[in-house]
This record gives structure tokens, sequence and C-alpha cells, in this order.
């Protein structure tokens, strides 16, 4: 799970977002998109907000909250879509 308090304090620490994505397993991509919204917000100075505080101003911000990024649907061809058609390998010759 993705521990945003976390990813504030190494921000705060000056951490690159390599580093944090690398050490969290999360991409540099979330990293950056949490670091503009915290700085945005103001939670990069001063204390670390508490797990309540940083609940509260995760809640009302939920639309310029970056959000998770969603699972690609994968596409397949229907049955008998086949750009070319299958080869019976059966009926072919052998080597000579």
């Amino acid at each position: 799970m993705l521990d945003i308090r976390e990813i504030l304090r190494r921000l705060q620490l000056g951490q690159g977002h390599r580093a944090i994505a690398r050490d969290l397993g999360t991409s540099r991509k979330t990293v950056a998109k949490y670091h503009s919204w915290a700085q945005a917000e103001g939670l990069l100075v001063g204390p670390l907000p508490d797990a309540g505080r940083l609940q509260s101003v995760l809640a009302p911000a939920s639309a310029s909250r970056p959000r998770q990024a969603r699972k690609r649907k994968s596409i397949s061809a229907p049955p008998g879509a086949c750009a070319t058609p299958a080869t019976d390998w059966s009926r072919r010759p052998g080597p000579s």
C-alpha cells in the first residue's frame, strides 16, 4: 500500500524521486504527482502532518489528488478474426 506520509517525509529530507520510488516499490511518476500535490498544499514545509490532518487534507481534495493508475484491459480478437490463417503443420513434408 502506498504510504503518502512516508513519501512526504522523504521529500522533506530532500531524497530524489527515483530513490523514494525504489525504496517504497512505487513508480517515479507517482512520487512526482504526490510531490507536486504536496507542494501545492504546503505540506513540504514545517512539521510532517499527522495521519489525522493528512486524512482531512486528502478527503476534500480528492479531485486535485493524483489518481492511482487503472489496470489496462487486454484487447483480444474474437475467434476467427486472425489476419493469417492457421497452418496445419502435420501435412507438411519433412526434411529430405
